[in-house]
């Protein structure tokens, strides 16, 4: 009895960790750390959940091109955390060379077995421009997608400096493509992040693929490279921010951070480690994750109303780029509207987002913890250097009801919503014939008082906001 009790347990604490399968497997956004080699708990604890190492040490032997063991799959798993899986190579100094097929068919199946396998770890940075090395890839990624039984995902870390033009040579044989967002690394202002990421949305779509979930019929899935290791200028709290919240705005499927390894190397990486966790906290205690995933998209308009409307120029391979400051990001999840705004410029600015949809009554800045009412469809605010601003969008969804006396009126009535702070700017009065007799528009308000002009007889009274209906009562009119 007490064998099955302990396969019970056991099974148990798998299924915690595989039945929440990563993007684009499943519907969980992948929040990753390179050189996960220790405090794999503490990754769990401030809400990571991939995990992936370099090498380990056996009998004080480094190996290091070679499939992960099984004691990472389940020291992975113990801490409820997901890892790459890796197919070996050989290496000399000049180029990497693919083992024979039949021991990289073994190597997946040997992996394979592991649930909490995120997905498949194509050797690094094989050029295109060199056969054996475009071979791998052509080759694993066809290798994993015949004989992994569940059939999860390819990736390959692409560097930060190429061009769409050479990305495009992997879209056909990766199902996930990173975007390397390194600005403090290849000296570029913050605003790179955004270059990045768009220069690799526009890779797979000028290589005639689409951005999704579906990557068994070739779409694909973009996530970005976050950096934390030191270069000659150091990380700093803001740009950290910045670049975590950009890549988010500019909707990545998941996160990857290099490294883990260096987070405690210095002072300033460690603060920047710890900004990820705070911006970790924020994101998945507001459900952001969820939104990111699985909202659906809303067009709304914006611009900048005060200050810089360009970002600072990229200088990259002796092409220049001028973004814009602003990029926002609206998805509407369980009938709320989430806004991400990030300000990219070196000064503050002041911007509007406009076509909010009709009935929104009022918005949330969680960072700030500030409520604020939506007024003609519109939000105004302002946003420092390197700034972000989150904003929960949200409205009555309950019936609302409202009140017209006298009723029996003569011509001077008052309108009152009952039950709700949603407000009104627009009445308009139906005959019976359902023609519109009246029309009267004003400031947004819960209560108003009107004067008509109609003969007696029976009426419908709507009361609009921003010209859609929220409540409708008949008006009797008596001499």
């Amino acid at each position: 009895m007490l064998k099955y009790i302990i396969l019970l347990i056991l099974w148990l604490q798998s299924f915690n960790v595989t039945s929440q399968d990563l993007y684009p497997y499943g519907e969980y956004f992948t929040l990753g750390l390179y050189s996960l080699h220790s405090d794999l708990d503490s990754a769990n604890y401030y809400g990571w959940n991939n995990g992936h190492r370099y090498g380990y040490f056996v009998d004080n032997i480094r190996y290091q091109t070679t499939p992960m063991p099984d004691f990472y799959f389940q020291e992975c798993n113990s801490n409820k955390l997901y890892s790459f899986a890796r197919l070996s190579w050989k290496d000399s100094i000049e180029t990497k060379w693919s083992k024979p097929t039949e021991e990289t068919i073994s190597e997946i199946y040997y992996q394979e077995k592991n649930n909490n396998i995120s997905w498949w770890d194509i050797p690094e940075e094989l050029r295109y421009w060199r056969e054996n090395e475009y071979m791998i890839v052509k080759n694993y990624t066809n290798l994993i997608r015949e004989h992994d039984h569940k059939k999860r995902p390819t990736y390959m870390y692409i560097p930060g400096h190429y061009s769409k033009e050479n990305i495009s040579y992997y879209v056909p044989f990766l199902d996930i493509i990173p975007a390397s967002c390194y600005p403090r690394y290849q000296k570029q202002p913050h605003v790179y992040v955004r270059w990045s990421i768009e220069r690799t949305k526009d890779a797979i779509i000028d290589s005639d693929y689409l951005i999704g979930k579906d990557y068994l019929n070739n779409e694909k899935t973009i996530i970005a490279i976050l950096e934390l290791f030191e270069t000659e200028e150091h990380l700093t709290l803001e740009g950290t921010w910045h670049d975590f919240w950009l890549s988010i705005a500019c909707d990545v499927k998941g996160i990857q951070v290099f490294s883990h390894f260096y987070r405690n190397n210095s002072p300033s990486l460690s603060k920047s480690w710890n900004i990820l966790n705070k911006a970790i906290k924020v994101f998945k205690e507001h459900h952001l994750d969820q939104v990111i995933i699985s909202g659906s998209d809303v067009n709304l308009s914006h611009k900048v109303l005060d200050g810089s409307f360009l970002a600072p120029q990229i200088n990259i391979q002796e092409e220049s780029y001028l973004l814009p400051s602003l990029k926002i990001l609206a998805k509407e999840y369980l009938d709320t509207i989430y806004i991400i705004a990030v300000n990219s410029s070196e000064a503050n600015i002041v911007f509007q987002i406009s076509d909010i949809p009709p009935l929104m009554l009022g918005y949330k800045d969680i960072l700030k913890d500030d409520e604020k009412f939506i007024n003609n469809q519109s939000l105004i605010d302002t946003l420092n250097s390197l700034e972000t601003g989150i904003y929960k969008v949200y409205t009555d969804n309950s019936e609302i009801k409202s009140t017209i006396f006298p009723n029996p009126a003569k011509n001077n009535i008052s309108i009152l919503i009952d039950n709700s702070t949603l407000t009104f700017n627009q009445v308009k009065v139906f005959n019976k014939l359902g023609l519109i007799i009246e029309e009267h528009t004003f400031s947004y308000c819960s209560a108003k008082d009107i004067k008509l002009d109609l003969k007696k007889g029976i009426y419908i009274v709507q009361l609009l906001r921003n010209n859609e209906c929220i409540a409708t009562n008949k008006l009797i009119i008596s001499y």
